[in-house]
């Protein structure tokens, strides 16, 4: 595969000169005009050069008016087409024309041109004017000038002076030429800088005021009050502001005007409370600044009245009216300070005292009270806003009105009215204000009754009254204290119409009733006047008698009641007649038997009442009620045995729907044999208590007619035994044996397989005995065995029957053997109840199986469990279930112990020599200790934390000299029992002081933080790189491609790039390290082993030559986030899924020693970067690893294909059994090469190629992934372990 070839492109450029050749006259030139800008008849200077006498100005073309001022300058007034630009040039008198300018049109429409107060708009057309920076606008003598402001194309605005307010007008001025390029007339509206609203009106300060302005507020017209140049103020009408919010204006007489917006607290309405005879107003308002000095209520009187308030709050005033307070405007101040807007608020008015009119007076009402003064003041004119009417409430339904003369009391504040009524009749007076608040009075006078209308007796009805001073007001009517209900007045207050209920029970129709009329104050009037209408007596219903008895009758009618009544029934006297007070009921005493049996049974009687010996009435309604039947006697049936029941008695016809039950159970199918006979077919199923007390007979004829007596007597049959629940053997219980007729029952005894079942008891349907029961009969050699049931009732009833086994009991552990923790062994578990087995369970710790379970003795099973059930200490034990034959299972036992293992240590953390740092200790079974020690080459390390089973960190002093670059070993002590150890410690590499500086040449790029342990750098989130010198930008790549046959991994980049890593040949040096012994092209070994799980891959196989194992993993990690993995002690980052856009270099980077610690690959822009760690495991002991790249000599001296590819050498000295690299390619970056770079070039690649070279004395690995090497006397076993992070991919911008 060839190198990308680098195309360079020249790009020649060709420069022509072209020569001026000399001529007999000077051509003009034109280097500006002043103004650029304006309109047509605007003044014009040019200036340029080689200007003649005969010079003339072409505008488009066409020659003008021209002045010739010099050589360099002429002027002219601009004319041409209308256009929005011009051409401008000069021609000279001999013809040569010079090259034009353009001059831009700008235009001013006065008419459309406006101004908001001391902004003034000027609208026009500016759009083609140059420079709308410098545009200015000056006095019209241009003796002063100001900036404009260019807002679009149509408008530009300047703020206005006074000095050029008094100009009427202004000029345009081109600041770019200083040259005025225009004047207009312009009358300006008055400008208002200020505005106040006080307590006396409205005032605005500004310019230019007169006495010729007009003010308004709110569209109203406010009379002036003063006026200066600078300031003007008015008066407005009190009505005009009664909105929080409006506009205030003031006007020319030509029509210009200013208007400005106000906004007060808005003061919404009002309250009046009376207290104690004191008056108090609470004004409503919106967010009042309460921070406010001097806060004062004005109503506005023909003397204004200023009030201090009570209470102050953000929605609330309130305050005491003064006695004089009428209705009036009111608003509030700060001080002079209007802060809120008119309200007109009304005093409720108070009425004192008044003085009835009478014939004495001639009719006058005479009121005294406070508040009355019915006029409001409003800016010098009184206006009418009370009002004063009576109602005589007598059913006209009109308002009277009354217009009193009203005189003013100074001494006490009060006012004193006089207002003369129609009639003396009762009335109530009424005074209210325009704010709806009322007062009112109710003048009385007693009323007169002098007639009633009647009703029927308890029949409701309307009853009219007759008299005079009858009134509505508080009307109230009753007849005998009972309430007549709606009472209404009419006839002007001569009648009253009301509905009486007519209710009131009576003795004596011919006693009237008492009528009471009362209305309000007290009023009232009481007179017998009111008499019932009496009518003839009704007859509705009557009770009846059962036939052949005599008793008393109740009659239910209407208008019975009369202290002379006479009854009679069939013609036959019903003696003792007795009416009801409220005339519905009368009883009496029947003592004939009417008629014979059983015709007297469908007949009716006439029923006769009388009363008062004159009001008669009569109904066919009374009939005697049919008897119950009599049961005298039955016939027996055997208790729970179907049989026929004969029973005896009468009135058993005739007999529709006739049905029987014995003990609340049916007797079906019964027959009416004759009046005294009936036969039924009974199940003989009704539960019993004992023998001897008879069963309640019920017969019922027609749902209607019942009659019931103990007559029936069962026959005792002997009981029956059907079945019997199971006991779990050995475990005494309860037994439930099942059958019938056990009951009723005075003594029972069972017995089991010859054995007592004590306390036996019976439910009470007498089909359940329960008895305690020990379950410890002999089994023999089966739990299916059946023993006799014995059950004696009254010790002469017996049965037996064999239904009772046992049940077979749940298997019991009471112990079980130990294993070491992950070391398999043979678990012995011992107990009960484990025989008969077919099928043995045995679960350890929820989910360990204990396999291969065999049934040893009775009490003995043995398994073999794994060991490996996780636990987080080894004091409690584990709990054991034993399950036989897939149905009996013991309950969870903790009977399991582990026999706690040694720790193990993997690897530990560098610190550096003479510096106290933290280890980090990896290794196993670190779990929970009581005690632990952690020794480091003999010495202590401090302070041991286990971060978790797997994790021990400690402080140590690193005082221990190291000895030949030998590891220190490690010892962890547990519980002062469990000891492991292992050479795992090594110091930092000597002369390491610092960590990588990145191209910024700041520690780690100052993106990261310096571990000082083993300097090197931890980078913060979103920078990778061993200098964290490379942003994550947080992309997606595709996963590489792993190529399944010859363990190598195919990196595809989002250009079209391939990076494939693999192992490629391992060489087995001389005991000199020069000469070759054997060399092994791992490119074309065929792997006899090959699988995968999960992103793990691993490939083995045999190299013949030197009987040694190749065995090679690949690991794809996928994580979306840094991963951090101890190798050896030295703490490797595998950054998140990065693919970046940034452009790199294929570059190294060294440790002091000059061993790479990274390696950058680029390829058209895009870098893979491996990263190497500084260790390597020898011998199962960590060693300090020496990592070189291969230069263009060696590759070519040790004959490997030196295109598209990269060799890194890693050093190993001698080793006996194995040696473990582990280098790491996590990161792709790419600089974004272009698409048709890519496209011209197809897809490059470049092949990252794995060599590992052996010898007698020592091991070179030439890698870009991991690989470990072992070798145990003949056999070598060779292991590659290759990490690769999931790249990301980013699209190219």
């Amino acid at each position: 595969m060839s190198r990308p070839t680098i195309a360079v492109v020249s790009v020649l450029v060709l420069l022509s000169v072209i020569g001026l050749s000399n001529a007999a006259a000077a051509t003009p030139s034109i280097t500006k005009l002043m103004p650029a800008w304006g309109q047509i008849g605007s003044p014009v200077s040019l200036y340029g050069q080689n200007f003649g006498a005969n010079s003339v100005v072409l505008i488009d073309g066409t020659a003008i008016a021209t002045t010739v001022i010099s050589s360099d300058k002429l002027s002219f007034i601009m004319k041409g087409p209308s256009a929005r630009q011009w051409s401008v040039a000069v021609r000279a008198g001999t013809g040569e024309t010079s090259a034009p300018l353009i001059f831009y049109y700008a235009e001013v429409m006065l008419s459309k041109s406006y101004q908001v107060n001391e902004i003034v708009y000027i609208v026009g057309d500016f759009g083609q004017i140059p420079t709308k920076d410098k545009i200015q606008v000056s006095k019209i003598d241009n003796s002063m000038r100001t900036s404009a402001t260019y807002i679009n194309e149509t408008t530009i605005s300047f703020t206005l002076s006074q000095s050029l307010w008094e100009d009427s007008g202004f000029g345009l001025y081109d600041g770019e030429s200083q040259i005025l390029t225009g004047v207009y007339g312009f009358r300006y509206a008055p400008v208002v800088s200020g505005m106040t609203l006080s307590v006396d009106g409205v005032a605005f300060t500004g310019y230019k005021f007169s006495g010729t302005n007009k003010m308004s507020v709110n569209g109203q017209n406010c009379p002036l009050s003063s006026t200066t140049d600078t300031n003007i103020v008015c008066a407005p009408i009190l009505a005009d502001m009664l909105s929080p919010t409006g506009l205030i204006s003031v006007s020319l007489s030509t029509g210009q005007s200013t208007t400005k917006s106000y906004s007060l607290t808005p003061l919404t309405y009002f309250l009046n409370n009376l207290d104690n005879n004191i008056q108090s107003c609470s004004l409503s308002l919106t967010n009042l600044d309460t921070s406010l000095q001097n806060i004062f209520v004005r109503m506005m009187d023909v003397v204004p009245k200023i009030i201090s308030p009570n209470i102050i709050s953000a929605s609330q005033v309130i305050f005491p009216y003064l006695e004089v307070s009428r209705c009036s405007y009111a608003f509030l101040s700060s001080s002079s300070i209007r802060i809120s807007n008119n309200l007109v608020i009304c005093p409720t008015p108070i009425i004192n005292s008044f003085t009835k009119p009478d014939s004495t007076n001639s009719l006058v009402l005479t009121v005294i009270g406070k508040f009355l003064d019915p006029s409001l003041y409003a800016n010098g004119v009184n206006s009418q806003v009370l009002t004063f009417k009576y109602d005589y409430g007598d059913g006209s339904n009109v308002l009277n009105n009354c217009v009193p003369n009203s005189i003013w009391n100074p001494s006490d504040s009060t006012y004193t009215l006089k207002c003369t009524v129609s009639k003396m009749s009762p009335f109530k007076f009424y005074i209210e204000t325009i704010t709806d608040h009322r007062a009112s009075v109710f003048v009385g006078y007693s009323p007169i009754i002098t007639s009633c209308t009647s009703t029927n007796y308890l029949v409701p009805g309307l009853v009219t009254i007759t008299g005079d001073r009858f009134s509505s007001f508080g009307l109230n009517v009753s007849i005998a204290d009972i309430p007549c209900q709606n009472p209404q007045v009419s006839a002007g207050g001569t009648q009253i119409v009301c509905l009486f209920s007519s209710d009131k029970v009576m003795s004596d129709f011919s006693i009237g009733l008492p009528v009471k009329v009362a209305i309000e104050s007290g009023y009232s009037a009481e007179n017998s006047v009111f008499k019932y209408s009496r009518p003839s007596p009704v007859i509705s219903t009557v009770t009846s008698l059962v036939y052949d008895t005599v008793g008393q009758v109740t009659i239910k009618g209407q208008y019975l009641y009369s202290s002379i009544i006479a009854v009679t029934i069939g013609g036959a006297q019903c003696a003792s007649p007795v009416a009801s007070s409220d005339g519905v009921l009368i009883s009496c005493a029947l003592s004939t038997i009417l008629g014979a049996w059983p015709d007297s049974m469908n007949a009716f009687f006439d029923v006769v009442v009388t009363v008062d010996s004159t009001y008669s009435t009569t109904k066919t309604i009374f009939q005697y009620t049919r008897p119950s039947p009599v049961i005298s006697s039955s016939s027996s049936t055997t208790y729970g045995t179907p049989g026929q029941v004969t029973l005896t008695g009468k009135y058993f016809s005739p007999a529709p729907g006739l049905s029987v039950t014995i003990g609340n159970k049916q007797c079906t199918n019964a027959i009416l044999l004759s009046d005294t006979l009936i036969i039924c077919s009974f199940a003989s199923d009704a539960m019993i208590s004992d023998y001897n007390t008879p069963l309640a007979v019920t017969v019922t004829i027609n749902n209607l007619y019942s009659s019931t007596r103990a007559v029936f007597v069962y026959i005792r049959p002997n009981h029956v035994i059907t079945s019997a629940s199971s006991l779990t053997y050995g475990t005494a219980g309860l037994i439930t044996i099942y059958g019938k007729y056990f009951t009723p029952s005075t003594t029972i005894s069972i017995t089991i397989g010859d054995s007592p079942c004590t306390s036996p008891i019976s439910n009470p349907e007498g089909t359940q005995l329960t008895c305690a029961f020990s379950a410890t009969l002999p089994l023999g050699n089966s739990y299916d065995t059946l023993f006799s049931v014995v059950v004696i009732i009254d010790k002469f009833y017996t049965n037996t029957q064999n239904v009772f086994k046992h049940t077979r009991p749940n298997p019991i552990i009471d112990s079980t053997s130990s294993t070491t923790y992950f070391s398999p062994g043979r678990v012995t578990l011992t107990g009960d109840y484990f025989v008969p087995a077919t099928d043995i369970l045995v679960i350890i710790g929820k989910s360990g199986e204990c396999k291969n379970a065999i049934l040893v003795t009775n009490s003995i099973i043995e398994c073999d469990f794994t060991s490996d059930v996780l636990v987080s200490e080894f004091k409690t034990p584990l709990p054991v279930t034993l399950t036989i034959n897939s149905l009996y299972t013991s309950t969870n036992t903790s009977a399991f112990k582990y026999i706690r293992p040694n720790p193990v240590i993997t690897s530990a953390t560098p610190t550096k020599y003479l510096s106290s740092g933290q280890v980090t200790i990896a290794g196993d079974y670190f779990i929970s200790p009581d005690s632990i020690e952690v020794t480091i080459g003999g010495d202590l390390c401090d302070s041991p934390i286990i971060s978790h089973s797997k994790q021990i960190t400690c402080m140590f002093k690193s005082t221990v000299k190291p000895v030949g670059g030998e590891p220190l070993e490690v010892t962890v002590t547990i519980d002062k029992t469990f000891i492991g150890s292992l050479k795992a410690f090594l110091y930092t590499k000597e002369g390491v002081t610092s960590c990588p500086l990145g191209s910024n040449n700041l520690v780690c790029s100052n993106h990261g933080t310096c571990n000082l342990a083993q300097f090197q750098c931890l980078c913060d989130q979103g920078w990778e790189s061993s200098d964290c010198s490379i942003e994550n930008l947080g992309a997606v790549s595709t996963p590489p491609t792993v190529n399944e046959n010859n363990s190598s991994t195919t990196i595809s980049t989002p250009s079209g790039n391939t990076f494939d890593v693999g192992l490629v040949m391992i060489n087995e040096l001389d005991s000199i390290g020069t000469t070759i012994i054997q060399s092994v092209d791992i490119g074309h070994l065929t792997w006899g082993e090959v699988t995968k799980s999960n992103n793990t891959y691993r490939y083995k196989t045999q190299i013949t030559n030197n009987n040694s194992t190749l065995l090679v993993t690949l690991t794809i990690n996928n994580l979306d986030q840094r991963q951090y993995y101890n190798f050896a002690g030295d703490i490797m980052t595998s950054p998140a899924k990065l693919y970046n856009e940034q452009s790199t270099t294929t570059t190294t980077t060294k440790l002091v020693d000059g061993s790479v610690r990274n390696v950058q690959m680029t390829l058209n822009g895009e870098t893979l970067i491996g990263t190497f760690s500084d260790r390597m495991i020898v011998d199962n002991r960590p060693a300090y690893n020496k990592v070189n790249q291969l230069t263009v000599e060696q590759i070519t001296a040790k004959k490997l294909d030196k295109s598209s590819s990269t060799y890194i050498s890693i050093s190993t000295p001698f080793f006996k059994s194995s040696v473990v690299v582990d280098p790491n390619f996590g990161m792709l970056v790419s600089s974004a090469p272009s698409s048709d770079e890519c496209e011209s070039k197809g897809m490059p690649s470049w092949k990252l190629a794995v060599i590992i070279v052996c010898s007698v004395v020592g091991v070179s690995l030439i890698v870009v992934a991991g690989a470990i090497l072992f070798r145990m006397n003949a056999t070598k076993v060779i292991e590659l372990k290759h990490k690769m992070i999931n790249l990301k991919k980013k699209q190219y911008r």
